[in-house]
């Protein structure tokens, strides 16, 4: 870009003189603070990041970066122990369609870190640097540190496995444990379930609903059972953690009587959230 210019009294103009020449150029691009979040199999995104979730650059890059002009063509690297596990151009997508901006559940470093980067206690931050085709800024943003967490066991497909309630047949309720390390890892963690599983009943009398009994595996595998009313001893309500089963005996059961039980999850670090079960009313038939 340049101008001329030419002056002039009125009545004549001097001669035209040309402004020497700018170039103009793009502007540095701009990437604005981030952290990093956690993406659950259900696309929900959390503060908190355990070992069951992808981790993801938020807010996303597309947000976050700015230029004149250009495709972006920033620099991202991400660090797991202070050592790099991958780096790269931002729309790279490796060979498993793992896009460069996050890092999946069990994706394994490619450089100077070469483990699984998504475990426990590790601390992971990401940096970027801006460019474009033409251009590159010189400031380095990096995320704040994150420390993966455990993974919250849960309880899922809790039910009685009959739609009768009868006093002549035995109540038995099933549920499905899950939980990353344990079930996913194959327990490589050294963490095993210890479920709580606790039956309330509410008699054919009135009354309030009263706690019965209860149980859970400990951290040696042990069953530890508590009974709140003797009429459940003698082996007249039977657990089993293992095939995810408990089993109140029809000779334990009254007409009239009101049952439902509830399971809170835990993997000898975190508990997860309690689920119960409806309430059933057993019947003469």
């Amino acid at each position: 870009m340049y101008y001329i210019i030419s002056v002039s009294n009125g009545n004549l103009n001097s001669d035209r003189v040309k402004s020497s020449v700018v170039k103009i150029i793009e502007s540095e691009p701009v990437v604005e603070p981030f952290v990093l979040r956690g993406l659950d199999s259900s696309g929900n995104i959390s503060d908190r990041i355990d070992s069951g979730m992808s981790i993801v650059i938020s807010p996303s890059i597309d947000q976050i970066f700015h230029s004149d002009s250009g495709t972006n063509k920033s620099i991202i690297k991400w660090f797991v122990n202070d050592a790099l596990m991958k780096s790269g151009e931002v729309n790279e997508v490796d060979p498993n369609g793992i896009k460069l901006t996050e890092i999946k559940v069990n994706e394994i470093g490619k450089e100077q870190y070469s483990d699984y980067a998504i475990r426990i206690t590790n601390g992971i931050f990401a940096q970027i640097i801006a460019a474009t085709e033409t251009t590159f800024s010189n400031v380095v943003v990096q995320s704040p540190g994150i420390v993966v967490q455990n993974a919250i066991p849960e309880i899922h497909n809790l039910k009685f496995s009959d739609s009768v309630y009868s006093q002549s047949k035995d109540l038995v309720i099933t549920y499905d444990f899950w939980d990353f390390e344990i079930v996913a890892l194959t327990d490589l963690s050294g963490q095993s379930e210890q479920t709580i599983l606790k039956w309330y009943r509410k008699n054919y009398t009135g009354g309030e609903f009263e706690l019965v009994y209860s149980a859970n595996l400990d951290g040696n595998n042990t069953l530890q059972e508590t009974f709140d009313d003797e009429n459940f001893y003698n082996e007249k309500i039977i657990t089993d953690f293992v095939e995810h089963k408990s089993t109140i005996l029809s000779s334990a059961l009254n007409v009239g009587q009101q049952y439902y039980a509830e399971l809170k999850p835990f993997d000898g670090i975190d508990e997860g959230s309690i689920s119960t079960t409806k309430t059933v009313i057993i019947t003469s038939s």
